[in-house]
């Protein structure tokens, strides 16, 4: 392996999705799909829309080979199905940079099976889930006396 390959396979492990997607992709024109595979899917680990529609696309049964995307997977509409909704959240939320660290447990990569799943991943249930309840006065005042500053405008007790 390349010096090149070694650390983007390093950097991808570590999380970034960028060094998936070029990894992937130099191991997808190399025709080594199954590594390409395994590291597309950790690009979507680690938030890659790249990486999430390249799979999308490879399990469609779409691509033939020579085609950009092609991994010489099988037809899985389900696996298709569950990266393109991914692919979406990952593309229209990039904002808030989320991550998939709950991949395996929604699409994991083949043989095997796919359980259940109610169509979100973890981070959009912690984004779209409920706030925090609000502190009670009582320790508003407390941590305000703590930190001496006042609890009305956060300004120090001395000057403000």
């Amino acid at each position: 392996m390349k010096l090149v390959d070694q650390l983007r396979s390093c950097a991808s492990e570590q999380g970034l999705g960028d060094a998936s997607d070029m990894l992937g992709i130099r191991l997808e024109r190399r025709k080594e799909y199954q590594k390409a595979i395994a590291v597309f899917h950790q690009g979507v680990k680690n938030g890659s829309s790249l990486s999430a529609s390249t799979l999308a696309e490879a399990f469609s049964g779409k691509q033939r080979e020579g085609d950009m995307d092609f991994l010489n997977l099988s037809e899985d509409p389900e696996r298709s199905s569950r990266y393109k909704v991914i692919w979406k959240y990952l593309a229209y939320k990039d904002y808030l940079q989320p991550k998939v660290p709950d991949l395996d447990e929604i699409v994991p990569l083949p043989p095997s099976p796919l359980p259940a799943w109610d169509g979100k991943i973890a981070f959009q249930r912690w984004f779209e889930g409920e706030a925090p309840p609000k502190p009670s006065e009582a320790l508003m005042f407390k941590l305000a006396n703590q930190a001496g500053v006042r609890v009305d405008n956060g300004l120090d007790l001395q000057t403000g």
